[in-house]
């Protein structure tokens, strides 16, 4: 390699490429959050759903305010409101609980910062070790690569999106994004690091059970992937491993047992919604003839068929005038047998959004092998998810959040490749390039933020006494009843 420098001076030469990235992705987040970028309307709907939440299960209960939920709630035939979300956004509200008045303060867009930036920077952080371990030795070309990795960390990912509205839809997908950075990042310590499975077993368990109360889906992924390295520890250390081995199962067991028995005190299901209706059903908003309900035609929502489809427009999706309506077309054509699929809006593929991590992972993997272990597992268990996302009946921005594990693990086992190849000017001057012009691409992703940070959530806002009432009594309530469901929250 060229003009290696000492190892010793490298943490003091290297720290501004690392915190430079850092700082631009924490403001800009902050700028998306706070609609810095815009002079438009706030945004708030759900920001006080997951805070009475909270409240109500220090009071006993799982049910909360049908005012706050709204349309979004799942109805008893008593009028009582649930949400069909989990437990886990109740870990900020739990932190703030001391210090701020919950019925007066949302915490949403704390939270949802928060987070995202915390699952940013430990990919952030993944990625920088597997650059020192395997880039450049030298000074100047080593520093440039933390850079651009560190720049497509926080710019080329779905956390944007995710940083971009405050809404109670993306509190779920926050924690998921940080939970799964959390638990790749344990991944990473033993198939990239060579570090004994012994060492992250217990975090791994930890992470992939909090996942259940964000994600549920994501987490089979994850609990599959922290079998298969507990199974590892065992054949390593046989009898000594017993005692974590018994640790991690007791974690990935508790979590799983309190998400089933949440499910079963809400609607009286383990693993469904029982007896309650979503809103939009409950009170008349859609009805048979709405496409969303009459195109199913009988079929649930999680159809294997649509994957294909729903996959096309994961990756290559364009916004209208740009091919998007060729696209929208096909994807209809390829689906139409599976149901009707929503498309929600703005759109575009994440091989755009995410261009730096399309171009380290085809790269990478054309690179020389560097015999990384058990590399399949982290790819395994970041794939089950997607697999049910894809055969979900809509495809929404957000939902690209879930898009984004197995493009992370599929970085995981290229960068290190990548990074061994570059090994004179030439290797390091195409790399800096396309970095460069793959960065410029994914920039597009902050045209799905900007006019996402700001949609009209007017239809599905926090109802007024009047709205409600109105709302009971069409379902012949009575007026005593009416009042106790529609009293001030």
């Amino acid at each position: 390699m060229i003009g290696a420098e000492p190892a010793s001076a490298r943490p003091a030469t290297d720290r501004l490429a690392l915190a430079a990235p850092a700082a631009f992705g924490v403001l800009l987040y902050a700028a998306l959050m706070t609609n810095g970028f815009s002079a438009g309307p706030e945004r708030d709907f759900g920001t006080f759903v997951y805070n009475h939440y909270f409240l109500s299960v220090l009071d006993g209960r799982l049910d909360l305010p049908a005012r706050i939920i709204g349309m979004e709630g799942l109805y008893a035939a008593d009028g009582r409101a649930y949400t069909v979300h989990g437990l886990a956004p109740l870990l900020a509200r739990a932190l703030a609980w001391p210090f701020v008045d919950l019925r007066q303060t949302s915490v949403a867009a704390a939270s949802i910062l928060g987070f995202t930036a915390l699952g940013s920077a430990l990919y952030h952080l993944t990625f920088a070790r597997i650059v020192l371990r395997f880039g450049p030795a030298e000074a100047q070309a080593r520093r440039t690569a933390l850079l651009l990795v560190g720049l497509a960390a926080w710019l080329s990912t779905p956390a944007v999106i995710l940083a971009s509205n405050n809404s109670f839809y993306h509190e779920q997908y926050a924690l998921a994004f940080f939970f799964g950075a959390a638990w790749l990042a344990g991944a990473a310590q033993v198939v990239v690091f060579g570090a004994p499975a012994a060492r992250v077993v217990l975090v791994l368990a930890l992470f992939a059970g909090l996942m259940v109360h964000a994600r549920p889906h994501v987490a089979l992924g994850l609990y599959a992937g922290t079998l298969a390295f507990l199974a590892r520890d065992l054949l390593d250390r046989r009898g000594r491993a017993v005692p974590a081995a018994a640790a991690s199962l007791l974690v990935l067991f508790g979590f799983g047992a309190l998400y089933l028995a949440v499910n079963h005190l809400r609607s009286g299901s383990m693993t469904g919604l029982g007896s309650l209706a979503w809103g939009f059903l409950h009170f008349g908003e859609y009805t048979a003839e709405t496409p969303r309900v009459a195109l199913q035609d009988g079929k649930t929502g999680w159809q294997p068929g649509r994957i294909p489809g729903n996959l096309l427009l994961y990756l290559v999706d364009l916004p209208r005038g740009l091919g998007g309506e060729a696209l929208g077309w096909l994807h209809r054509w390829m689906t139409r047998p599976f149901g009707f699929v929503a498309i929600e809006t703005p759109r575009l593929g994440l091989l755009f959004s995410a261009a730096p991590w399309a171009f380290v992972i085809f790269a990478g993997l054309r690179a020389r092998p560097l015999g990384l272990r058990m590399g399949w597992v982290p790819l395994l268990a970041c794939s089950v998810g997607p697999v049910f996302l894809l055969s979900f009946s809509m495809v929404a921005l957000r939902y690209r959040v879930e898009m984004w594990p197995p493009i992370a693990a599929l970085a995981l086992l290229a960068l290190p490749r990548l990074m061994c190849s570059l090994t004179d000017a030439a290797a390091l001057h195409r790399f800096r390039r396309t970095a460069v012009l793959t960065l410029a691409l994914s920039a597009g992703s902050l045209t799905l933020a900007l006019p996402y940070s700001i949609p009209g959530w007017d239809a599905f806002g926090d109802w007024s006494r009047a709205e409600c009432a109105e709302r009971f009594a069409g379902k012949g309530f009575a007026a005593p009843d009416i009042a106790r469901i529609c009293a001030d929250p």
